[in-house]
C-alpha cells in the first residue's frame, strides 16, 4: 500500500520552488485538485511543472511575472503562499485575494502584517493584493497577533533571501578575528613531557590506508570495558559502516561506547543514515554532535571538531588524520588520499601518559553546551549486527588477538597537544606550541596538505626560516584534490618562500592529506592540525608528540619518498626535480580555472 504525502506541506513546497531559479523535485506529493490548480499557477508565472509517479518537478526558471490569475488563486485559499516568494524574488507581486475556503472567512491580515514587518507595502485593487517593496525587504521582530501557520510560512518564504545575505555575511566575517595565543598549550605540553616515564608508553605508526581499516577493528574488536569514538567525517559508506559495525557489536557485548562526531559533516554526510540511527539506539551506546549546523547562528557555522580518534579501556589511542570514510580507509588500501596515524599503547597507564591526556580532552569536549546527544530510532534493524559477521568471516586477519606490546615501539615520551574545545574564536594555542617545538633547535620537516597562512603565522615562519633550515612537504598544484587550496597557495607561494623556507611540492599519486611535524633527530609530531587558518584560529585540533629517534628516523624514511616525488622549490625561487619525480602538465582549462579562484579566494582564504 502506497500512502500519499501531506497536501498542505505539498503545496506549500510548490510555492517554495519560486525562491529558487531552477528544477525542484518534491517527492509523494498526491494527485489531487489543489496540487492541479497550484501547478497551473506556477505555469501561469512562466514556469513549469511535470509529474513523474509521485514525483512533482518543478522549474521556476522561466518565471518572469509576478501576477497570478484571479480565476486561479481565488479558487484556492493556498495560493496565497506565492505572495511570500514572489515578493522575495521581484520585490513585487499582484495575487488574487484567495477563496475554495468552506469554514468561513478566514482573514489574511496576518500575511500582511507580517510582511510589513520586513518593508512590504500593500493595498488592494479589485480583488488583488498589490505589494511593493520601495525600500527593499530587511531583517526584523515579527510578532503576530494569533497564531497562524499559513501567514508564518508565507512570512517565512518572504524573508529566505532576505536571510541569506545576513547568513553569508555572518558565516565569513565572525570568524576573522584573529587573536595572539596565551601559550597555555605550551606549558600543559612542558609540564606534561617532563613528568613521563621513559619506556612507559609504545607507539606504531600506521602508514597505509589498509593497516589503518585493520587496525582500528582490531582496537574497537579487543576493548573490554569502553571506546570512545570521535571523528570529523564519519559516513555511511563501506569503511564507515565497517567501523560503525564493529562498534556496535562491542555494545552488544557489554561495552560502553560513546561516540562524537562533528554536527556539520553529521548533516552532509549521516542525515538518515540507517546504520547511525542503528548504533544511536543500540543498548549501551551514546552518540553526540559537536557544534550542530544552526540557521539561527551563521556566525557559529565555522567552528568545527576535527578531531580524529579512538580511546579504549584506558590503555590504547589511535590518533591521527583520516577521517572515518572510504577516501581514508580501504581493505585493499585503495583509498583516495595518503594520510598517518599513530597507535599508542600504555601498558601501565598514569596520568601523564597520552592516553589519559586524550580521555580528559574527550570528557571536557563531550560536556560542552554545543555537543548534542542524538537519539537515535529502535527499529529493531540488525545490518550492523550482520554486517560484523560478514566482516569477520570475510577478513578474520582483522579479529585476532593482538599482543600491543609486540606490535608497539617503546618511546621516551607521548604528549598531547590542543587547541581550545570551545565552538568560537580561538586563541592559536596548538599553532603557538608547534612554533615553540620548532624552535627547540636542529633542522624542521613539515608535512601538511595546506599552507594558507594568516599575516601572524608569516612572521613566526619568517622568524623561524631565519635561524634554521626549515622546510615544507605539501600537495603540488598538479596533484592536490582541493581547488581552492591550491589556488591559494599559487596566490601566496612568493609570501611563503620570502620567509626563508623551502617547499617540497609532491606529485605522488594521491593526494597528500598527512599532518606532520618532525624537529631534530628526536621529536615527531602527527596529529589532525593543517598549516592553515582553519586548524589555527577555528576547528578543534590534536596532535600527538612523540619523543624517540627511531619513530623520528622512520618518518623521515617515509617523508623521503615523497620528496623523491616532489619539486623543490628554494627561496630565491630556484627548483630541483627529484629522482622520482614525474612531471604532470598542469591542464589548460585546470590553470585557467586557477588563475581565477587566487583571486576569488581572497576574502575567504581564512576558511579553507
Amino acid at each position: 500500500m502506497h500512502i500519499s504525502g501531506a497536501k498542505n506541506s505539498a503545496l506549500k513546497l510548490i510555492a517554495a520552488a519560486l525562491l529558487g531559479q531552477g528544477e525542484s523535485a518534491i517527492h509523494n506529493v498526491p494527485l489531487i485538485s489543489d496540487i492541479v490548480v497550484m501547478s497551473k499557477v506556477i505555469e501561469t508565472l512562466g514556469g513549469s511543472v511535470r509529474r513523474d509517479g509521485h514525483t512533482l518537478h518543478v522549474d521556476t526558471a522561466g518565471v518572469d511575472t509576478w501576477e497570478t490569475p484571479y480565476e486561479l488563486v481565488s479558487k484556492m485559499r493556498a495560493s496565497i503562499s506565492v505572495l511570500g516568494p514572489l515578493v522575495a524574488r521581484f520585490g513585487k507581486a499582484r495575487v488574487a485575494m484567495p477563496g475554495g475556503c468552506n469554514l468561513g472567512a478566514r482573514k489574511i491580515d496576518m500575511h500582511m502584517v507580517g510582511m510589513e514587518a520586513l518593508g512590504v507595502h500593500f493595498h488592494t485593487d479589485h480583488g488583488y493584493i498589490e505589494a511593493s517593496t520601495p525600500n527593499g525587504l530587511h531583517g526584523a521582530y515579527v510578532a503576530l497577533d494569533f497564531p497562524s501557520v499559513g501567514a508564518t510560512e508565507n512570512v517565512l518564504l518572504a524573508a529566505v533571501l532576505v536571510y541569506m545575505p545576513y547568513a553569508l555575511a555572518a558565516a565569513i566575517l565572525t570568524p576573522l578575528n584573529h587573536p595572539a595565543a596565551h601559550g597555555t598549550a605550551w606549558a600543559a605540553y612542558e609540564q606534561e613531557a617532563a613528568a613521563q616515564t621513559p619506556g612507559a608508553q609504545r607507539v606504531r605508526v600506521l602508514e597505509h590506508s589498509d593497516e589503518a581499516l585493520l587496525w582500528r577493528l582490531r582496537l574497537i574488536g579487543s576493548a573490554r570495558e569502553e571506546i570512545i569514538f570521535s571523528s570529523f567525517d564519519l559516513r555511511a559508506d563501506e569503511s564507515g559502516q565497517d567501523v560503525m559495525a564493529a562498534l556496535r557489536e562491542a555494545a552488544a557485548r557489554g561495552v560502553r561506547v560513546r561516540v562524537l562526531v562533528d554536527g556539520m559533516n553529521a548533516r552532509l554526510n549521516l542525515q538518515g543514515s540507517a546504520a547511525l540511527q542503528e548504533l544511536a539506539a543500540a543498548e549501551n551506546v551514546e552518540v553526540r554532535l559537536y557544534n550542530p549546523v544552526d540557521l539561527l547562528r551563521p556566525g557559529e557555522i565555522n567552528y568545527r571538531m576535527h578531531d580524529k580518534y579512538i580511546l579504549v579501556d584506558g590503555s590504547l589511542c589511535l590518533l591521527g588524520g583520516r577521517n572515518t570514510n572510504d577516501r581514508f580507509l580501504s581493505r585493499t588500501g585503495q583509498a583516495e588520499n595518503d594520510d598517518r596515524d599513530v597507535l599508542v599503547y600504555a601498558p601501565q597507564p598514569d596520568e601523564h601518559c597520552a592516553v589519559r591526556q586524550l580521555e580528559n580532552y574527550f570528557a571536557a569536549i563531550w560536556s560542552l553546551e554545543e555537543t548534542r546527544p542524538v537519539t537515535g530510532r529502535d527499529s529493531g534493524g540488525t545490518a550492523l549486527l550482520e554486517r560484523y559477521a560478514a566482516l569477520r568471516s570475510g577478513w578474520p586477519e582483522a579479529f585476532e588477538p593482538v599482543d600491543w606490546s609486540g606490535a608497539t615501539t617503546p618511546v621516551d615520551g607521548v604528549t598531547l597537544l590542543h587547541n581550545p574545545v570551545g565552538a568560537e574564536n580561538k586563541t592559536p594555542e596548538l599553532w603557538d606550541a608547534l612554533v615553540h617545538l620548532m624552535e627547540q633547535g636542529g633542522d624542521v620537516l613539515v608535512q601538511t596538505p595546506y599552507l594558507i597562512c594568516s599575516s601572524a603565522m608569516y612572521d613566526d615562519l619568517r622568524a623561524l626560516g631565519g635561524g634554521r633550515e626549515l622546510a615544507f612537504v605539501t600537495n603540488s598544484v598538479e596533484g592536490g584534490a582541493n581547488l581552492f587550496g591550491c589556488a591559494d597557495y599559487l596566490g601566496q607561494k612568493e609570501k611563503i618562500l620570502g620567509c626563508g623556507v623551502e617547499v617540497y611540492e609532491t606529485l605522488c599519486g594521491h593526494s597528500l592529506h598527512t599532518k606532520a611535524v618532525l624537529v631534530g633527530d628526536r621529536l615527531s609530531v602527527i596529529g589532525s592540525f593543517n598549516m592553515d587558518m582553519r586548524s589555527a584560529y577555528l576547528d578543534t585540533e590534536l596532535m600527538l608528540v612523540i619523543d624517540s629517534p627511531e619513530i623520528n628516523a622512520q618518518l623521515r624514511g617515509v617523508i623521503a619518498d615523497y620528496q623523491a616525488s616532489s619539486r623543490l622549490v628554494r627561496p630565491d625561487g630556484t627548483q630541483t626535480e627529484g629522482p622520482a619525480y614525474v612531471d604532470v602538465p598542469l591542464p589548460a582549462g585546470k590553470r585557467a580555472l586557477y588563475g581565477v579562484l587566487r583571486y576569488l579566494v581572497r576574502p575567504i582564504r581564512h576558511l579553507l
